[in-house]
């Protein structure tokens, strides 16, 4: 009930509004911000965590064997997303109560965006910036084996096939070393297809 109220009230030039997700093409990425809606939420107390993204359609592509299917891009398609506490000083954690002030609430969001988020993403317009920011988060990355996957992807498109496949064999967790394999197949037969044309 709060968050309706509060999104209404965020305002990112550039940037098109999909419920709590707000997204900018600027190829080759998408750049991402949400409200992530908390798990544990009652009618009386709501809490929301700010998160951003980066997505790019060559790397998950590459990493998943195709895109997306519809316009959106969703948080969990992102290369590179986190809580903005991932990326910033600043506490990425809202807290709604039922006497809570949204217009002091959506200042602070909108100044967060104006301060820290859009000169971020203003950062990273090629892959070997994002790349030398994903080196940067490893340790805060979300799941460790799926970051060094995108990692390698990043690589592989950096034209660094020696680097992506090194990286991609050091996978030994058993979930993702198969998924780490299927990425080895896909720039195998890439590069065969481009050796062949």
């Amino acid at each position: 009930m709060y968050i309706k109220e509060q999104s209404k009230g965020i305002k990112i030039k550039g940037f098109k509004k999909n419920s709590l997700t707000w997204l900018c093409q600027c190829d080759p990425f998408v750049y991402m911000f949400r409200i992530e809606p908390g798990k544990y939420c009652d009618k009386n107390w709501q809490y929301y965590t700010l998160e951003i993204g980066i997505y790019s359609s060559d790397v998950f592509a590459l990493c998943w064997g195709k895109v997306p299917k519809g316009k959106s891009v969703k948080n969990t398609d992102c290369c590179l997303r986190g809580s903005i506490s991932d990326f910033f000083q600043e506490n990425g954690d809202i807290e709604f109560y039922e006497d809570v002030d949204v217009k002091e609430l959506q200042e602070r969001i909108n100044f967060l965006i104006e301060k820290d988020i859009i000169p971020f993403f203003n950062k990273i317009k090629s892959f070997e910036k994002l790349y030398r920011i994903m080196l940067f988060y490893e340790e805060k990355a979300i799941q460790q084996e799926l970051h060094q996957i995108y990692i390698a992807c990043i690589e592989y498109i950096m034209n660094k096939k020696n680097d992506a496949l090194i990286r991609l064999e050091k996978i030994n967790n058993q979930v993702w070393k198969k998924k780490a394999q299927e990425v080895i197949m896909r720039m195998t037969n890439k590069q065969l297809s481009a050796e062949n044309n």
